[in-house]
């Protein structure tokens, strides 16, 4: 297995070449599945936000790949003109970069929010577009969790974080008091309406233009007039300042329009990837606009320790679940599948985890009582019955302390994750029911008679092979016992 990636960001490469490379959802997703049909590409997360994009990818061992040669490829594009522009990682240091861009560490705005979002829906993307293999699934779901830690025990700025936080403190410093101030922001997306909000919360008189309006269809932040987004450069006549923050992927203001107007803003804010504003305005004298490029600077960037110590802890997570995942056998049958071997334990009043309630569960639950476990069942819902303990919630960190076996079924990836790695830091076999390579065991079909127990697995896949096996072992336990 090998790690590698390559991106663009704010600090090497500026606004008109990163937009080259500034994708939509539904180009991430078609871009993923071409680069997943590369040779050698097991799996690809496509990272695309206003200030990155990054690829990153899982490869077959030997590999000679260059990831930012194959981006540009799939998209059309000539690398030439990115002229070394590019940051290329393997190994160890994509750990390191990932988990850094998760917690914020690699943001123009120094400790931001936003990003931790943003590595979530990417690697949900690649999850909903079969991109993603188990590698980069479980280097990202630890990176989230990194993320998450550090959000909640370390503050890594003094300063608001997000764009839409910075541009409005870029705004008081150029024009003072924003009290009484006119603006209108072009845009009703996250950006656009958070924008709007800090700007009537400094006493600014908003309007905020919309492309269709029907009650409760859309949110507006309160206190803000709305325009249809058709009438944007009547509006904007004699306003202090304009903000766009769409993501069009054609200009919202263009040269020709803006100039026709009658005292229009003389300062104009771009917060979109690709651009909303047409650059050329800067021409007309008297102008100033600004992007993301111009926002952002002079935050000290400093990691306490705790920081650091957050940081460590879980790549030690994530290289701990690598180095099981490669301690798994694999032995040589013709069509290199993995076999585990087959042990028998007591689990008579042994506690038994089981972190679920559905369907998948409840079969678990029946198995093991009849082994006389200990079985305490966590979940929201469930279906009581004699002899086993519920404890009606979601699952937290620690409740599998003291347990000899855990179960993790639910119906949720990122609980199922947060299950294995708890139960395989602390040594506690684990049965993962959505993700064979994060099983320290796999959960048998059971045939028992009244003096023998057999139990069958497949390497994990094919589980209706497992059923029809066990349907047969199950015949001639029958018949032996006649």
């Amino acid at each position: 297995m090998q790690l590698m990636m390559a991106g663009l960001d704010y600090r090497n490469a500026p606004l008109a070449l990163r937009e080259k490379l500034a994708f939509s959802k539904g180009q991430i997703d078609t871009l993923s599945r071409i680069i997943c049909q590369s040779k050698g590409v097991e799996g690809c997360v496509l990272l695309s936000t206003c200030n990155r994009t990054e690829l990153y990818l899982s490869l077959v061992d030997g590999s000679v790949i260059h990831p930012d040669a194959l981006l540009c490829e799939c998209v059309g594009v000539s690398l030439n003109q990115f002229d070394g522009l590019f940051i290329v990682k393997c190994g160890d240091d994509v750990v390191n970069h990932l988990f850094a861009v998760a917690c914020g560490m690699e943001s123009q705005i120094w400790g931001e929010d936003q990003i931790l979002t943003q590595v979530k829906m990417a690697s949900a993307l690649a999850r909903e577009v079969g991109s993603i293999d188990a590698i980069l699934e479980t280097l990202f779901r630890t990176a989230i969790s990194a993320g998450k830690r550090m959000k909640r025990e370390v503050r890594l700025s003094a300063v608001p974080s997000g764009i839409a936080e910075q541009s409005v403190q870029g705004l008081v410093t150029k024009l003072g008091s924003l009290k009484d101030k006119t603006a209108i922001v072009i845009g009703n997306g996250e950006i656009g309406r958070r924008v709007a909000t800090l700007l009537i919360e400094q006493g600014c008189i908003v309007t905020m233009t919309l492309r269709n309006y029907h009650y409760g269809a859309v949110s507006v932040p309160n206190g803000c007039d709305t325009i249809l987004y058709e009438d944007r450069y009547y509006a904007m006549q004699g306003k202090h300042f304009v903000i766009s923050a769409t993501t069009s992927p054609h200009y919202t203001i263009i040269f020709e329009e803006f100039q026709k107007g009658n005292h229009m803003p003389k300062l104009l804010i771009d917060l979109a990837v690709p651009r909303d504003i047409d650059e050329t305005i800067v021409s007309i004298e008297g102008i100033a606009l600004l992007d993301i490029d111009h926002l952002g600077n002079g935050i000290k960037k400093i990691v306490p320790p705790r920081g650091h110590e957050i940081l460590q802890e879980f790549k030690n997570r994530f290289y701990r679940w690598l180095q099981f995942r490669c301690r798994i056998p694999v032995m040589d049958r013709g069509n290199n599948q993995n076999f585990h071997f087959p042990i028998f334990v007591d689990l008579n009043h042994q506690s038994v985890i089981v972190i679920g309630g559905g369907t998948i569960a409840t079969r678990r639950v029946n198995v093991l009582i009849q082994f006389g476990a200990d079985v305490t069942v966590i979940s929201p819902t469930w279906q009581e019955r004699d002899g086993v303990r519920w404890i009606p919630r979601h699952y937290r960190e620690g409740d599998l302390k003291g347990a000899t076996l855990v179960i993790a079924a639910t119906n949720d990836r990122n609980t199922n994750f947060a299950v294995g790695e708890e139960a395989r830091y602390n040594n506690i076999p684990v049965s993962v029911a959505d993700a064979q390579e994060e099983c320290t065991f796999y959960f048998p079909a059971i045939c028992m008679g009244e003096d023998v127990v057999a139990a069958v697995v497949s390497h994990g896949k094919n589980h209706r092979k497992t059923a029809q096996t066990a349907i047969e072992i199950r015949k001639i336990v029958q018949l032996y016992e006649k």
